[in-house]
């Protein structure tokens, strides 16, 4: 019989292989160069985008903090990353849980 190629074979729990037969990696801190490219491009893009930690069950503004925000929102908001980074998405919009 001859060799299996992996390349398009399923993983574990469905996902596909890399072609040595791997499942892909979700955790960047295992791509530095992955996730040093994913930053450079949050940091620089044109879009507004924060990235929220969820506590709780999520049903509430202050249940959504802050964890990085990127340079177009910070413009957008007038606000310096001190200000909000670490904050509640209750804070930033006020009118949230209404």
């Amino acid at each position: 019989m001859g060799q299996t190629d992996r390349r398009d074979t399923p993983g574990e729990e469905g996902q596909s292989c890399t072609a040595g037969g791997h499942p892909p990696s979700n955790d960047l801190a295992a791509m530095p160069e992955t996730g040093a490219l994913l930053r450079e491009l949050f940091e620089n893009m044109t879009s507004c985008a924060i990235i929220y930690e969820v506590a709780n069950d999520g049903s509430r503004g202050s249940d959504y903090i802050v964890k990085a925000v990127n340079a177009a929102s910070l413009k957008h908001e007038g606000k310096t990353e001190s200000e909000v980074v670490g904050t509640s998405l209750l804070k930033l919009r006020l009118s949230v849980d209404e």
